[in-house]
């Protein structure tokens, strides 16, 4: 067996690779003959107030139907959305804050051909909570018997819940207060 150098090797490999890549390109080709663009995830933040739009291409001059579905995470059956039926489905950030993880796809129709999109994912991103003021460690002097406040400031317009600890020398963590 004929021993190859490095640089046949890297050839071969990459060779290997850009063979492999065609390959998955035709059978991805081959597997849609009416869509050549798929709809793209979505993330909405809380409080985001501008459209959400999901897109789905089809080939240029074909007249084709489409209908858009959505799917909640637990459902079996995806549910076609009402009076959806362009390959665009816009929705308002408010409506498509509270679909997180709901799937989404359309179905594109030719005479008797019929092809779903890839789907497409509804994010709701978490709200961001920031703390622009932590508490501070208080020594007390010895024999001092008052009340120590600690306190943490937010970004106005948070109400989060608030669990307080306390770890008093020699012992673990515990949860001291609620709020």
């Amino acid at each position: 067996m004929k021993r190859m150098n490095l640089t046949q090797q890297a050839f071969t490999i990459a060779l290997a690779m850009v063979m492999m890549i065609l390959t998955w390109a035709e059978a991805d080709a081959q597997a849609y003959q009416l869509i050549i663009g798929h709809p793209r995830d979505v993330v909405v933040e809380e409080g985001q107030v501008d459209t959400v739009t999901f897109t789905v291409e089809a080939v240029p001059g074909t007249p084709v139907t489409y209908q858009w579905f959505m799917q909640a995470p637990a459902q079996a059956l995806p549910d076609p959305v009402k009076e959806a039926i362009s390959p665009v489905l816009e929705m308002s950030a408010k409506e498509a804050y509270g679909l997180d993880g709901y799937r989404f796809f359309c179905e594109v129709t030719f005479e008797m051909l019929i092809e779903n999109s890839l789907p497409a994912y509804i994010t709701a991103s978490l709200p961001r909570v920031m703390i622009l003021k932590h508490p501070q460690d208080v020594i007390e002097a010895e024999g001092f018997t008052g009340d120590v406040a600690y306190g943490v400031d937010l970004i106005p317009g948070i109400e989060p819940k608030i669990y307080w600890y306390i770890r008093l020398p020699g012992k673990n963590w515990e949860e001291y207060s609620t709020g």
